[in-house]
This record gives structure tokens, sequence and C-alpha cells, in this order.
């Protein structure tokens, strides 16, 4: 049995550095965003981080102002099939544009082929 309290000490120092988190995550958009004006000068690229405690809120009101939304997904290297995560789930059935789903494997992610 897992007891709540015995993480109180664990979460509270995660809080702390939420802000810090919170702008790496930024960078590593705005690099992303950056790399692909780089590759694709005539795409039209918008990079925007937003605070929320819903993603699929988040990326479904994000397609009401987009030609299309790209959305890449992890899969464990053993799975099969198609596989969808909570926010690509939402966004595919209520986005008010075109979808992309780009999935990819985790040893892809991390460089590992």
């Amino acid at each position: 049995m897992w007891n709540v309290l015995q993480s109180v000490g664990s979460v509270v120092t995660m809080l702390d550095d939420i802000e810090d988190i919170a702008g790496e995550h930024e960078r590593s958009l705005t690099a992303v965003a950056e790399q692909m004006r780089h590759e694709f000068p005539d795409l039209n690229v918008e990079a925007d981080a937003a605070k929320s405690m819903s993603v699929p809120a988040v990326l479904v009101e994000a397609s009401r102002h987009a030609d299309l939304l790209v959305m890449g997904g992890r899969r464990s290297p053993g799975s099969i099939g198609r596989t969808l995560g909570r926010a690509t789930h939402s966004l595919v059935h209520h986005a008010e544009c075109p979808v992309l789903l780009l999935p990819r494997n985790d040893t892809e992610h991390r460089g590992e082929s």
C-alpha cells in the first residue's frame, strides 16, 4: 500500500524547481522551432508554450487557430499496433484542423536504431 504522506517531502522539493523546469521546456521548444525554421524556410513554424492542467485542452484550443497540427509520440519498442496517449486521442477526436500523427519508437527518440 502506498502512503501519500511518504512522498510529501519530495513533491514539495519538486514544486520549488517548477519554474526552472518550465523554463527548460520552453528553451527546448524554442530550439526545436528554430531547427524546423532552418530546415524548412517556407514553413511557418510557431512555438507557443502554455501553462495548463490539461494538455489535451490546450492542444484542442490551439487547433482553432492552426491549419495543421503535427503530433509526435513515443512507442515502447515491444508494442504492437497503434497506441494513442490521452492527449493525442483527444486531439484526433476534437481538433478543429487536420492532425498529422508521427509515431516513433523510444529507441529512435534516444538515437538508437
